[in-house]
């Protein structure tokens, strides 16, 4: 019987070479798939770039030169490294207005052009409101109504009212300044200064006089708010001339915008002997400022 077949264990290791391989003898269907390496490939040239030509078979492109691209030079033509036309060449314009810029340098905002438009706030302004960080707000920002200490309004007046006083309970001088808060929780600071005289009549020497200033609110009753007591008189017969100042702040927050606030003079003797007369040559100042709590 004549060989027909012969297996692996029947070929001895080198003993198949390329001469004993006839022409065309392995097809595509001989190579696995990627059976093909690197290393099996063909020795090129740096820089060259693999593609297929027109008829479908593969051909090498390149290399290009410093700064070519590769290109499409359309269908049935393989891509080549072509140098671009300096009109598609990007250059950065300058920018003018509010953000401006030179060339490719930096883009910076115009000095003075940022304004209230230009912020990214939480709420729509009104006039005298400042601007707050509130981080969990809308742009971390929020216009405000100013905190406390704001003047909101002063009034007063001088008065020349010529009282004499001999009581040792604290009566009325009749001098007296009235406001109208303008908003509900402020506060109040009175101030008042004038001239009194005092006459001892023989009696004994020491602190004469009590100032004291009331506070009545709306209808409400007239209330001694504060006092204070003035100035030693030597033993004389006449009228001795003396200055009186108080400035007291109230920190009762206001409840309302209709119940006026009145403050009063009030005086009183400390002995009953003796005398006491406001205003006998000058004036008495009385003012009231309400501030914003």
């Amino acid at each position: 019987m004549g060989l027909t077949q012969v297996n692996t264990d029947g070929v001895k290791d080198d003993a198949v070479t390329a001469g004993k391989i006839p022409a065309n003898a392995v097809g595509s269907s001989e190579i696995a798939d990627d059976a093909v390496g690197l290393a099996q490939m063909a020795a090129g040239t740096d820089g060259q770039v693999i593609t297929y030509d027109a008829s479908g078979n593969p051909v090498a492109v390149g290399p290009g030169t410093d700064g070519q691209v590769l290109t499409s030079t359309g269908a049935g033509s393989p891509p080549a490294f072509e140098t671009l036309p300096a009109s598609n060449n990007y250059t950065h314009p300058n920018h003018s207005g509010e953000v401006t810029s030179t060339g490719d340098g930096a883009t910076v905002i115009a000095s003075n052009v940022v304004d209230e438009d230009n912020l990214k706030v939480s709420n729509s302004p009104t006039n005298g409101y400042f601007l707050s960080a509130q981080s969990g707000n809308t742009g971390g920002l929020t216009w405000a109504e100013a905190g406390g200490g704001k003047l909101l309004q002063m009034v007063g007046n001088s008065s020349n009212n010529n009282t004499v006083i001999s009581s040792t309970s604290f009566v009325t001088t009749n001098m007296s300044q009235t406001i109208t808060p303008s908003k509900t929780g402020s506060k109040m600071l009175f101030m008042c200064a004038g001239h009194y005289s005092q006459n001892p009549n023989g009696g004994s020497w020491g602190p004469q006089v009590q100032v004291g200033i009331y506070k009545q609110i709306g209808s409400g009753t007239d209330t001694l708010y504060h006092q204070v007591t003035y100035d030693y008189c030597p033993v004389i017969t006449v009228y001795d001339s003396h200055h009186f100042a108080a400035t007291i702040f109230d920190p009762t927050a206001t409840l309302n915008t209709t119940d006026d606030i009145k403050y009063t003079i009030y005086a009183k003797l400390l002995y009953a002997s003796h005398q006491m007369r406001f205003n006998p040559s000058g004036y008495t100042s009385l003012v009231i400022q309400e501030y914003d709590a």
